[in-house]
C-alpha cells in the first residue's frame, strides 16, 4: 500500500511568555491510503497538536511531515489554503465549529463547493449524493439548532467530504455526545472509509474507540508509544513502538513489576532484547 501520511522525528514547540513547551517530541507515524485509525491519548499527550499539524492549522518546529504530495514542514499560507481545500476534510469536537448556524444542512454541505469550479447544478447533484450517502434526507432543510448533536456531527462529516478530500481528520468527534450517539457517528466514519476509500484519522481520549478502527496509535508525553492492531478475526494485538532514534517508552506498570529504576543491563540474544535489573553485590 502507498503511504498517505508520513511523520519522522516531528517536533512542535510552543512559546508561552518566556517558557518553551514541547508538545511533540520526535513523533514517527506512517499511515497508508485508505486506513481507518485512531490516535488516543490523555489531555496534554500531544494528539491534538499532531492532528492540527496534519490539518495544516499548525506548523511543525522540526522534523519531516508529508501528506500526499504536500510537504507540511515548509508549507506557506497560500499552499496551506490549497491543501485544506483539496487534500483534507476536518471535523471538530464542537458542533458549532462545523456548521454555519444560519444555513440549513443542504446549504452547509454546498458551502465548501463554492470555492470550486462546479456549476450550480453540479453542486446540487453532489450535495444530494452526500445527503443520500449519509442518510440525511430528513434533516436536509433544517437549521443546525433544530437537529440532534449526533445528526450535527454526521452533517459535519458530509461538509468535510464536500470537495472529496482523500483524508478525513476528526478531533474528538464524539466528545460532546452520549455513548450510543457516539457509536453511530463512528460507524458513519467507518462507512465513509469503506465506501469512499477515504483515509480516516480520529483523535480521541477514549480507548474504547479501538473497537471501531483497524489500528489505534497511543500517545503519551508528546510521543507515539504503542499501537493496537486488529487482525482479520478482530483480535487486538498490542505492540510498543520503537521510534527512528531507537527510543522506547516502557509502561510504568511493567517498570514497577521489574523493579528497574534509572539503569538496567541490555542484552540481545535470539532476536530478543531484554532489560535486566542491575544487581549490586555487597562488598
Amino acid at each position: 500500500m502507498k503511504t498517505h501520511i508520513s511523520c519522522k522525528g516531528l517536533y512542535k514547540i510552543f512559546k508561552v511568555s518566556d517558557l518553551e513547551v514541547v508538545a511533540l517530541r520526535g513523533v514517527d507515524l506512517n499511515v497508508q491510503y485508505g486506513e481507518l485509525l485512531s490516535i488516543v491519548g490523555a489531555s496534554g499527550s500531544g494528539k491534538s497538536t499532531l492532528i492540527n499539524i496534519l490539518a495544516g492549522y499548525e506548523s511543525p518546529s522540526a522534523g519531516d511531515v508529508t501528506v500526499g504530495n504536500f510537504d507540511l514542514l515548509g508549507i506557506n499560507q497560500k499552499e496551506a489554503v490549497e491543501y485544506r481545500k483539496t487534500e483534507v476534510g476536518f471535523v471538530w469536537q464542537q458542533t458549532g465549529k462545523n456548521l454555519v448556524s444560519y444555513l440549513d444542512i443542504f446549504s452547509n454541505i454546498e458551502l465548501p463547493m463554492m470555492a470550486s469550479k462546479l456549476t450550480k447544478n453540479n453542486r446540487k447533484t453532489k450535495v444530494e449524493s452526500l445527503i443520500k450517502f449519509l442518510n440525511l434526507e430528513k434533516i436536509a432543510k433544517r437549521l443546525p439548532e433544530n437537529i440532534s448533536g449526533g445528526e450535527q456531527q454526521i452533517a459535519a462529516i458530509a461538509v468535510a467530504l464536500a470537495n472529496e478530500p482523500p483524508l478525513l481528520l476528526a478531533d474528538e468527534p464524539t466528545g460532546e455526545l452520549d455513548d450510543e450517539t457516539g457509536v453511530m457517528v463512528l460507524e458513519k466514519m467507518r462507512y465513509v472509509n469503506k465506501n469512499y476509500k477515504t483515509t480516516v484519522v480520529i483523535v480521541t481520549h477514549d480507548p474504547k474507540i479501538e473497537n471501531h478502527v483497524d489500528r489505534s496509535i497511543g500517545m503519551r508525553d508528546g510521543k507515539v508509544v504503542n499501537e493496537v492492531i486488529s487482525d482479520n478475526s478482530n483480535k487486538k494485538n498490542e505492540y510498543i513502538v520503537v521510534d527512528s532514534f531507537g527510543g522506547v517508552q516502557i509502561p510504568q506498570e511493567i517498570l514497577k513489576k521489574s523493579k528497574i529504576s534509572s539503569k538496567a543491563n541490555l542484552k540481545v540474544a535470539d532476536n530478543k532484547i531484554s532489560l535486566e535489573k542491575i544487581i549490586r553485590k555487597n562488598k
